[in-house]
């Protein structure tokens, strides 16, 4: 059988000329799925109907979620440290990693580095010896497909001498 979700809007103007359109908002609630169908029918004339060829999918919204550093970390000039970050949907294949200081951009790390599998990434980074010493760091990864799919560590973490 086939499930049927009624109400997308109960009536809108068919359009001119043979041509009309809808803009569909998704609903957030709605469930990810690659079967979803839509049909129109007229509201004169029931037997004036017609059903999508093809299904087409709606995934979930990709996220990304900076777990490491995400403040408070004392990490050394000159020592290697593992970047890490959680993710969910699908947000591409690839990250940006950049770091910031006092909130703004510093330096790209990795332009484009794969995100890492089953949900989860990393990165390992050696800080440069000459890294300014200071504690307003951050750490950002912005997926290369989805721009706004993007974090940064929570608060700031502190570069040390060795």
């Amino acid at each position: 059988g086939e499930a049927v979700q009624e109400g997308i809007t109960a009536s809108t103007p068919i359009g001119s000329g043979g041509v009309g359109s809808y803009t569909l908002a998704i609903p957030a609630g709605l469930s990810p799925g690659n079967d979803y169908r839509v049909r129109i029918t007229s509201t004169s004339n029931a037997s004036y109907t017609d059903t999508s060829d093809a299904p087409f999918t709606i995934s979930e919204v990709p996220s990304i979620a900076m777990e490491s550093p995400n403040g408070g970390e004392n990490w050394t000039q000159g020592s290697t440290q593992t970047l890490r970050w959680n993710y969910t949907g699908n947000p591409g294949s690839t990250v940006k990693i950049e770091a910031l200081r006092s909130g703004a951009f510093l330096a790209t790390i990795a332009s484009s580095y794969p995100i890492g599998s089953d949900g989860e990434g990393s990165f390992n980074l050696t800080f440069p010896t000459y890294t300014p010493l200071g504690s307003d760091y951050q750490i950002r990864v912005t997926s290369t497909s989805y721009p706004a799919c993007s974090d940064a560590s929570d608060t700031t973490f502190e570069i040390v001498p060795p």
